[in-house]
């Protein structure tokens, strides 16, 4: 700054026009880097905090419901009424909300995943919605679209991403399901190569067994107590 002020009095004596600081090439070489690099760090930001599922989990729990506390459930996931979920059993919302329909039964070492893809966000609508008296056996991998109602999916089987279940279908113990497809109602898929066939007789409820574990688990195991009521939220509002 002090050799630019007397190179500013040298001209002013001698009659040469003084050096101007050129304001573009400061603008250029200073300004311009730091504004950008503020709202690049910005944007991360945003990009991070969009992407990225809400940090605190929420876990919502109907009457009725039985949900052990040695289970490990990550993300928005609401278990309906009549719903049992074994100790070790896994349910990921990384990608969305989970909606599990009524009287399904989640056994030991499940997994139940709604896994974000690659370039996509969290999305509160990008809902998993699984229907009503499903089964998962033990240790089932289910990262199926869509669930209906009254499906079994057998011990050891994989469902992967883009695969739509609707009702009635039995995916037999150890099946490896990697294709996207939408499978017809009542399909039995068995065998080493995943053959499908129309089931003979629908798949009935699991009653019994439900009210069988209801009274058992309680005995054995710690369990999450029910902390939503959809009648008394309507109610209040």
């Amino acid at each position: 700054m002090i050799g630019f002020r007397f190179i500013a009095l040298a001209c002013h004596l001698f009659c040469i026009p003084s050096p101007q600081p050129n304001c573009d090439q400061i603008y250029r070489t200073v300004l311009q880097p730091s504004m950008i690099s503020i709202a690049e760090k910005n944007i991360n930001k945003l990009e991070n905090k969009t992407r990225k599922m809400p940090s605190e989990n929420s876990i919502k729990v109907m009457p009725k419901a039985v949900v052990c506390e040695e289970s490990n459930l990550r993300g928005d996931i609401t278990f309906s009424a009549g719903c049992v979920v074994h100790p070790s059993a896994t349910v990921f919302a990384e990608a969305g909300p989970i909606i599990i329909g009524e009287n399904c039964i989640l056994e030991e070492y499940t997994t139940i995943a709604h896994r974000l893809q690659v370039g996509a966000r969290w999305d509160a609508n990008n809902i998993l919605s699984i229907g009503t008296h499903n089964v998962f056996e033990v240790g089932c991998t289910v990262e199926a679209t869509r669930i209906g109602d009254k499906n079994v999916f057998e011990s050891k089987c994989y469902v992967g991403p883009g695969v739509t279940v609707p009702s009635g279908c039995v995916i037999g113990a150890g099946i490896r399901m990697h294709t996207a497809q939408l499978l017809p109602e009542n399909t039995i898929v068995y065998g080493q190569q995943a053959l499908q066939r129309e089931a003979i007789e629908k798949q009935g409820s699991q009653t019994l067994q439900i009210d069988f574990l209801r009274k058992v688990l309680p005995n054995y195991h710690h369990l999450r107590k029910p902390n939503h009521d959809p009648k008394k939220a309507r109610s209040v509002v």
